[in-house]
């Protein structure tokens, strides 16, 4: 039998798929959250699944890919770059979450406008988090 964790992940990503798919935000927001989600549902005590980490690491990169978009910088080398400024930040601000790697990515080869892109890791993250609590106090129970 499936676990109710593995579960709402699978359903809180297919609601996060057609939200995303809905909004035009590009698909490619899929990836980094569902990253998270992994970590989130599967691992839920790692230091990677704190809100800190989770949070602080997403919008890190987030920074970090919209400042090298929006210095219209090659796409490759601007990936390149953002990445390295996540990790740099994300272990600087001691909020690493693996996934987040990801986020500078999307950011930069989405395509999508800038509210669009936060809208779309803002929604991801604000689902993972009440499936966390939810999660916590009452199937968890800690």
């Amino acid at each position: 039998m499936m676990p109710l964790p593995a579960i709402g992940g699978f359903c809180l990503l297919l609601a996060l798929a057609y939200a995303i798919i809905v909004w035009g935000c590009g698909v490619l927001w899929f990836a980094p959250i569902a990253g998270s989600y992994v970590i989130v549902f599967g691992q839920p005590d790692s230091p990677m699944a704190r809100v800190r980490s989770l949070v602080g690491g997403h919008l890190l990169a987030f920074a970090a890919g919209a400042m090298s978009r929006a210095l219209a910088l090659d796409p490759n080398i601007g990936i390149l770059l953002a990445t390295c400024a996540a990790v740099t930040l994300m272990v600087s601000f001691d909020c690493i979450h693996s996934p987040a790697g990801a986020t500078s990515a999307a950011v930069i080869l989405s395509g999508s406008p800038m509210p669009g892109s936060a809208l779309a890791l803002m929604a991801g993250l604000a689902l993972a988090l009440a499936a966390k609590w939810g999660l916590r106090h009452w199937v968890w129970r800690r």
